[in-house]
């Protein structure tokens, strides 16, 4: 279970629960990417996913796997925070200081009575050590990715443009079980090749 990996760094950090904002963050707890919405893992073992009501479902769906406790909230995210940390006994709060903006950080430290303990990029460098589910799940993507380009370039030919190719591209990622993109396709030719991060045109081949 990944709530022992939080575990571990509210035992580095003398911290009573971990207070995650970040979209990243919680889809590595929750296994979805909810836009909005908090995740509170208190040293106890619980843990808290609170969303608004787009993600109720969605949540409890996960929650299967992850064994977080989903709570869609009736009044500002900020006052559910503060009275699950008063709940809890929370006096110490490891929070994502790299990655918050300084308004929500603000709101916070004027609405819980605690103490907030930044965790720098220690969440960081636990995901980037993956598990075998991850490795798996990293050279499926890889096939897809390999699968639906091959299949591009069977469909690249002189007058189709750098639009219609990068649209008919994202097409075959889906086609193939592709769950999104992690970004944008760059899909350039010709002289456009010079642009390393350059937007696909109008322009024709």
């Amino acid at each position: 279970m990944r709530t022992e990996k939080a575990l571990k760094i509210l035992k580095d950090f003398n911290c009573d629960a971990l207070l995650l904002l970040n979209e990243s963050n919680m889809h590595y707890f929750c296994s979805f990417s909810p836009s909005e919405g908090a995740i509170i893992i208190f040293k106890d073992g619980s843990g808290v996913h609170l969303v608004d009501s787009r993600y109720t479902e969605t949540a409890q769906n996960h929650a299967k796997a992850t064994g977080l406790i989903v709570t869609e909230i009736s009044s500002p995210m900020t006052d559910e925070i503060a009275e699950l940390c008063k709940r809890n006994d929370v006096s110490s709060l490891a929070f994502e200081n790299e990655t918050i903006s300084l308004k929500e950080y603000n709101v916070l430290n004027e609405n819980l009575d605690c103490e907030f303990i930044g965790i720098n990029d220690s969440l960081m460098r636990i995901r980037n050590v993956k598990d075998e589910e991850e490795i798996e799940f990293m050279k499926e993507a890889n096939r897809i990715a390999e699968v639906s380009l091959s299949e591009l370039l069977n469909h690249i030919e002189a007058g189709k443009s750098e639009k219609e190719l990068q649209a008919y591209f994202d097409y075959l990622m889906a086609k193939n079980g592709s769950d999104g993109l992690s970004f944008d396709t760059i899909l350039l030719t010709g002289a456009h090749t010079s642009l390393p991060h350059g937007d696909p045109s109008e322009k024709s081949i």
